[in-house]
């Protein structure tokens, strides 16, 4: 029986969302990291488990990516990208497919305190973007905000 790859990465911005809502793509992290020669010191074990407390925040994970984007700033991104989507045929971890329907809200960017969030409105984004964002977002399992946090925090240089 031919086994279901899970889906392939567009960008490493692509993965570190993936990895941080789906135990299988923070293999694949680690997977993609020990190909492209991150020594062995560093890298942890494989998370296995569904329960994100184990993987999500994962150091062995947050380093493996940091190797990943260390050589595509070397080499290329398309090429750790392509190496990425090549290794997905290792992933092992059984987890289950991300639900449907409400997708988690991402604690991941929760701020210090009551005092420093803010509320922002995004308006006039075109209807068709935001179609194709919104549609993957629910095929991925993944958050809207997530996704625009992820993008802002990439963009000002804050990772």
């Amino acid at each position: 029986m031919k086994k279901k790859l899970i889906e392939k990465i567009e960008s490493l911005s692509d993965l570190q969302i993936k990895a941080t809502t789906d135990p299988r793509y923070a293999q694949l992290v680690l997977l993609a990291a020990s190909n492209l020669g991150m020594p062995n010191g560093s890298r942890g074990a494989a998370p296995m488990s569904d329960d994100a407390a184990e993987w999500k925040n994962s150091a062995a994970v947050m380093k493996a990516f940091r190797w990943l984007q260390t050589n595509a700033l070397e080499t290329s991104s398309a090429g750790v990208v392509k190496e990425v989507n090549f290794v997905r045929d290792l992933v092992t971890v059984e987890a289950t497919a991300p639900a449907t329907g409400k997708r988690g809200y991402s604690k991941a960017f929760t701020p210090a305190n009551k005092a420093t969030q803010a509320r922002y409105l995004l308006a006039d984004i075109p209807g068709d973007l935001w179609r194709k964002v919104s549609d993957k977002c629910k095929r991925d399992g993944v958050s809207r905000r997530a996704v625009i946090l992820h993008l802002l925090e990439d963009w000002s240089g804050r990772s």
